[in-house]
C-alpha cells in the first residue's frame, strides 16, 4: 500500500523539474507545461471520490489491481509520447488511473485493521502520503541528471513500470479477496457535476500568458456546480441511498477548518516548489540535479517534522503546534525570500539549508505563500 501510494502521489510533482527539458525536446509552451503538471492533479482529484465508490461496489482488491495496471500502462504511454499534446492526454489518463488506485489502499487498510492497530497503521501511512508528493521533484531531478540510456525526461515515467509490476505481483498474491457490495449505487450525476466543476475551476488557471476573459465566468460556473453537487448529495441521502460524500461532515466546524488548512498547505507548498525549481533552472541556469538538491531538504524536513509532531509535540501541546509551526514557517519563507532576492550568486545548497530549517521546524503546520519571481531573467509568464 505504501509503495503504490508513493508512486501515485509522487507522479503529481515528479515532472516539476522537467519543465525546461519538455520545452527543449517537445517545444512545449508555458501553458502546455502547466497542463502536463496540473492535468494529472486535476484528473486525480476529480476522480478520487468516484474511485472510492467503485471500490465499495466492485471490491477494493479488484479495483486496486485494475488501477495499478492502468497506472503502469499510462506511465508507459507518457514515456513514449511523441508530442506535447499526446503527453498531456496520457497524463490525464494517468491521473484517472491514480484516482482508481489511491482510495483503494486506504479502504483496504480500514477493512483489515481496527482499533489500536488501525491507529498505528495510519500513524505510519499518513506522514508518508504527505512526503510522497514532496519527494517527486527530488526523484525527478535525480533521474534527469543521470539521463539513463539517453532517455532524458522519459525516465521519470518509465520508473513506474518495474515498480508497478512488482506491486501488482505482490498485491495479487497477498491482498485478501473480499467481494464488493453490489447494492452500492454509483451516483453518476453527482460524479459528473464534481468532475465538470473541477475542470471549470482549473481550466482558466492553466492559461499562462494572461487571464482569459472567460476566466471569472468559468470559476463562477464551477462554484455553482459544486453547490449543485452538494444539493445532489443531500437529495441522495434523503432518498436512502449512498452518496459520494456525506455532506453532514461539513457541519462540524473543526473538520471544515482543518480541511481548508490542509488545502491551503498543499496548494502553497506544491506551488512554491514548482516556482522554485523553474526559478533555479530558468532564472539561474542550475541543472535539474542541482534543483533537486534544493528540494531535497523539503522532503527530509517533512519527514523529521511530521515524526516529531506526531510522536511528541502534538500530544503535549495540542493545536498550539499548528500556530507555532505557522509562525516558524513564515519566518522560514521570509528567510528564503531574502536568499533568493540577493543579487550575488548563490548555490542550491544555500537554498536547501533554508528549506530544511523551515520544513523541519514546521512539520504539518499551516503554510504561508512565498513569491520567488524576482529574477529579471525569469520570464514574466
Amino acid at each position: 500500500m505504501i509503495v503504490s501510494a508513493i508512486m501515485d502521489l509522487a507522479a503529481s510533482t515528479i515532472v516539476n523539474v522537467g519543465g525546461p527539458a519538455l520545452i527543449e525536446t517537445l517545444g512545449a509552451s508555458a501553458a502546455q507545461m502547466q497542463w502536463v503538471i496540473g492535468g494529472y492533479a486535476l484528473a486525480l482529484g476529480a476522480g478520487l471520490v468516484l474511485g472510492g465508490r467503485l471500490g465499495d461496489r466492485f471490491g477494493r482488491r479488484a479495483m486496486f489491481l485494475l488501477g495499478l495496471a492502468a497506472f503502469s500502462i499510462a506511465s508507459l504511454l507518457c514515456a513514449v509520447a511523441p508530442t506535447i499534446a499526446f503527453l498531456i492526454a496520457f497524463r490525464l489518463l494517468q491521473g484517472l488511473a491514480g484516482a482508481m488506485l489511491l482510495p483503494q489502499g486506504l479502504g483496504l487498510l480500514r477493512e483489515n485493521y481496527s482499533g489500536p492497530d488501525l491507529a498505528k497503521v495510519f500513524g505510519i501511512f499518513g506522514p508518508i502520503l504527505g512526503l510522497a508528493g514532496i519527494l517527486g521533484p527530488v526523484l525527478g531531478g535525480m533521474l534527469l541528471e543521470s539521463n539513463l540510456f539517453g532517455l532524458g525526461w522519459r525516465t521519470m515515467f518509465l520508473i513506474n513500470i518495474p515498480i508497478g509490476i512488482a506491486c501488482f505481483l505482490v498485491a495479487w498474491r497477498y491482498l485478501p479477496r473480499r467481494a464488493g457490495d453490489p447494492s452500492v449505487k454509483i451516483d453518476t450525476i453527482g460524479a459528473s457535476l464534481l468532475v465538470l466543476s473541477s475542470i471549470l475551476l482549473v481550466l482558466p488557471l492553466g492559461e499562462a500568458q494572461a487571464w482569459p476573459a472567460w476566466g471569472w465566468p468559468a470559476i463562477a460556473m464551477a462554484v455553482l456546480g459544486l453547490g449543485l453537487f452538494g444539493l445532489r448529495q443531500s437529495t441522495v441521502v434523503r432518498a436512502g441511498q449512498t452518496p459520494l460524500i456525506m455532506t453532514s461532515i461539513f457541519r462540524r466546524p473543526a473538520y471544515t477548518a482543518g480541511l481548508a488548512g490542509i488545502a491551503l498547505f498543499f496548494c502553497s507548498l506544491v506551488g512554491m516548489q514548482l516556482v522554485l525549481t523553474l526559478f533555479l533552472q530558468i532564472g539561474h541556469g542550475l541543472t535539474a540535479g542541482e534543483a533537486s538538491i534544493a528540494n531535497l531538504p523539503f522532503a527530509v524536513g517533512t519527514a523529521c517534522g511530521a515524526t516529531l509532531s506526531g510522536a511528541f509535540l502534538a500530544a503535549r501541546f495540542g493545536r498550539k503546534v499548528l500556530q507555532l509551526g505557522a509562525g516558524v514557517q513564515l519566518a522560514g519563507v521570509a528567510l528564503l525570500q531574502f536568499e533568493l532576492g540577493k543579487t550575488a550568486a548563490f548555490s542550491a545548497w544555500q537554498i536547501g539549508s533554508v528549506s530544511f530549517w523551515r520544513r523541519w521546524t514546521t512539520g504539518r503546520s499551516v503554510p504561508a505563500r512565498a513569491s520567488c519571481l524576482q529574477c529579471n531573467r525569469l520570464p514574466r509568464r
